[in-house]
This record gives C-alpha cells, structure tokens and sequence, in this order.
C-alpha cells in the first residue's frame, strides 16, 4: 500500500520504492557526513601546527631565559605531530619532496624563479659583505620551515586528479599553505608579504617538481639576501610575534 512504512534497525523506509530511491537520501546524508568530517581533520591538523608556530614566535619573548628551550620543545612536538599523521596516513616520502632523484631538476627550476628577484633586489638595495656561505649555514632551518611547510600545511589542501595535479588545485593548496605560513610571521606585515608572495610561487611550483631539499635552498637563498639587502631599510627588521616589539 503506497504510504506504508517498515521499520528496518534504525531506518524507516517506504516500501513502495524502489530499493535504489529508498536509500538514496540516506546514502546522500552520509556521504555528506562523510565528507565533513574529511574536511574538519584536513583542516584541524594544519590549525594544530598553526597554533604551534604561533606559540614558538609568541611565548618566548615573555620568558627569554627560556626562549630556545621552548622554542626547541615546541619545534620537536610539531615535527612529531606531523610525522606521526604523515606515517598514518600513509604518506609516501615522494609526495612530501624527500627524494634527492629529481634534485638537480628541481633546484633548477626553484632557483630560476627565485634568483632574477633577488638579484634585482641585491643590485637596487645591495650592501658590500654579502657572504653565501651564509646560505649552507641556513640551510637546515629553511628545511625545517619547509618541511612543516609541506608535510603541516600544504599536502592537507593539495588534490589529485588521477596520478597528477591539477593547476588549480596546485595554485588553491599554495594559496591557503602561503597564507598560513605568512601569518606565522605577524605582525610583521612587510615580511608576512613577502613570505606569502616567495611562498606561493614556490609551492605551486612544488606541486610538479617535488624536492624539499630544492625547496629548502630557494628559501635559504632567498632568506639571506633579504637579510642583508633589506634588513635594516626597506623592512625594519625580521622579527615575529612578540619580539616584533620587544627587544
């Protein structure tokens, strides 16, 4: 009879539909519920790491006794953090750029959109003394920032479309994994511009040549000649978080 129901465990269906119809809401609610919940821990461990930098740029200036041991405590809780959700994830260490096969391409194509800014900006704004040994020296912070960077920010929000990345989606993850990273670097507006600016056209071009080491030295190259070409002048200074104001 057309309006009778039958219970069936917790679900109650009209008999007079066809099975498909019957079920095609629910099927529809939950793969909505589904796709929520997908989103919320996409976006909860990016804000988790999020918080993390902001904490090691904010809280050391309020007890500088302490300032590298907390900044030390907090940077080995994200790497773990973020280790543990690659690993369960099921991450492949190609997808976060530790692989050193692609890495002369890779350096190359990273450090052909990083080096003609820099070197209009180092003969405009240069100073004598620049010394590039300051590059290896900074190196394994860069790979630090990165790597958060990648494996915190960036593979939350990048998407796949068969075995390659779209272009859209590659420009939408740099777009929200820049905009996290620059924000790390408030209130310091001027450097939180170029941050996001440097990193956007970085990770985009990450998404197809995938070498975190590559990665790393654009950003220590870059980081160093900003550092002595710009600092102090055309940015007043570095600086993060409280420190932006405190000495």
């Amino acid at each position: 009879m057309p309006g009778r129901l039958v219970r069936d465990g917790v679900r109650v269906v009209p008999t007079d539909l066809p099975a498909a119809a019957s079920y095609s809401c629910l099927d529809t609610m939950g793969g909505a519920s589904a796709s929520t919940t997908l989103w919320a821990r996409r976006l909860r461990e990016p804000v988790l790491v999020f918080g993390v930098f902001l904490a090691a740029a904010w809280l050391p200036p309020l007890a500088p006794e302490w300032r590298l041991a907390l900044q030390a405590v907090l940077g080995i809780g994200a790497l773990l953090a973020i280790v543990r959700s690659a690993m369960r994830d099921g991450v492949p260490l190609s997808v976060l750029g530790l692989r050193v096969d692609n890495l002369f391409a890779c350096s190359f194509v990273l450090l052909l959109v990083t080096l003609p800014p820099l070197a209009v900006v180092h003969g405009v704004a240069g100073k004598p003394g620049f010394r590039p040994s300051e590059v290896l020296i900074y190196f394994p912070w860069a790979f630090f920032q990165q790597f958060v960077v990648v494996a915190g920010f960036w593979r939350y929000f990048q998407r796949s479309a068969g075995a390659a990345t779209t272009w859209r989606s590659a420009v939408g993850a740099a777009v929200l994994a820049a905009a996290l990273f620059a924000s790390a670097h408030a209130p310091n507006l001027a450097l939180m511009g170029l941050v996001f600016a440097a990193e956007l056209i970085w990770l985009t071009c990450f998404s197809r040549f995938r070498n975190l080491f590559a990665l790393a030295l654009a950003h220590s190259v870059a980081a160093i000649v900003v550092k002595h070409d710009l600092v102090p002048g055309w940015l007043p200074s570095l600086k993060v978080g409280l420190g932006y104001w405190w000495p």
